[in-house]
């Protein structure tokens, strides 16, 4: 007979159960979201068919729910430890994309007063729903100039004012806000005949003044009030 025999690892008359590897699924809801709204459960869903930890990455950076990522493409991993590991194998890694888009942003631009030619520099004022600066440009330097937000006021005309945002790496450009500046002249302007009174002496502020007559009675003419000239008329002379 054969004297020589294997001791077994296992008691007399028991199975062995061999470890099994768990179910593990993990399906977003969405795997599309917008800056800079937070992961949430909607992403980070995986289930399991027995008790453990999932544990969600990102280029090796752990990601949870709450996590807020940049604007772009993401490959996310999920993967799952079973509570006991002496009953169950730790099955595979499951990768998904995730996608976060750039946000719109919106510009709140006001109408602006009318201005006259002669009033001090003043601040253009805007606000964004990004938080990003507005950048501002006048078509009409004749009219105003800006520098960064300051108007400096040049000339009688009117210039369309653009409130401009360009974006960033989470922000998609904005839509531009254009406002109309009209500056006036400080003096009206004038047309027609004013009839001067005998011997009196006058001085008449007539911007950009053309065409005009003075004669001892009477000043005709026309003017567009865009500069400041002086008349002295003497009449019964």
């Amino acid at each position: 007979g054969n004297d020589f025999q294997l001791a077994s690892p296992f008691p007399r008359n028991s199975a062995y159960l061999a470890k099994t590897t768990p179910t593990f699924i993990w399906t977003p809801t969405s795997n599309t979201i917008t800056y800079p709204n937070r992961l949430s459960t909607n992403q980070l869903n995986a289930s399991t068919s027995v008790a453990g930890a999932v544990v969600y990455s990102n280029g090796g950076t752990s990601v949870t729910t709450n996590t807020m990522l940049n604007a772009g493409t993401y490959q996310i991993v999920a993967s799952f430890t079973p509570t006991d590991t002496n009953a169950y194998n730790i099955p595979s890694p499951i990768t998904n994309t995730l996608v976060v888009n750039k946000a719109n942003q919106t510009i709140t631009f006001a109408a602006l007063a009318d201005k006259v030619v002669g009033d001090a520099n003043f601040n253009l004022s805007a606000t964004n729903t990004s938080g990003l600066g507005v950048s501002f440009a006048s078509s009409d330097s004749n009219v105003v100039t800006i520098s960064e937000s300051v108007v400096t006021i040049l000339g009688k005309g009117t210039s369309s004012i653009t409130a401009s945002q360009a974006g960033s790496s989470n922000y998609l450009a904005a839509s531009n806000v254009v406002r109309a500046l009209t500056v006036k002249s400080r003096f009206a302007a004038w047309s027609g005949t004013e009839t001067m009174t005998t011997q009196s002496v006058g001085l008449y502020a007539i911007g950009g003044a053309s065409n005009f007559v003075a004669s001892p009675e009477r000043l005709t003419g026309s003017a567009d009030g865009t500069n400041l000239v002086l008349v002295t008329i003497v009449t019964g002379k």
